[in-house]
């Protein structure tokens, strides 16, 4: 993988672009960890925070620089729910790591 430095309308495009894949494939593999047992359902729950983490970084990163952004309030509001919504996959997920065979 590559290191890339991002402009802030770029990262926003970037948030744009990919908001809705990044979404589905936590909740897919969410999903996956509540319908698997053990270290399958370790695997996906520790995927879900991967790909919730990497989200929260570019979420916290837009938000830092809200007043920057080319956007409106009620954008910047939706970017503060998907934060809320990534942070609580992320406990969900460790909650299913702590109880593999629950």
């Amino acid at each position: 993988m590559f290191s890339r430095t991002l402009t802030i309308p770029q990262a926003l495009r970037h948030y744009a672009d990919t908001r809705v894949k990044a979404g589905k494939s936590v909740a897919w593999e969410l999903e996956q960890a509540r319908y698997n047992f053990g270290t399958d359902r370790e695997y996906h729950a520790e995927d879900a925070i991967r790909i919730a983490t990497q989200r929260i970084s570019l979420l916290e990163f837009l938000l830092a620089h809200a007043a920057s952004l080319p956007t409106d309030a009620a954008s910047i509001e939706v970017l503060r729910a998907d934060a809320l919504a990534m942070r609580a996959h992320i406990a969900n997920a460790r909650h299913l790591i702590a109880n593999p065979w629950a």
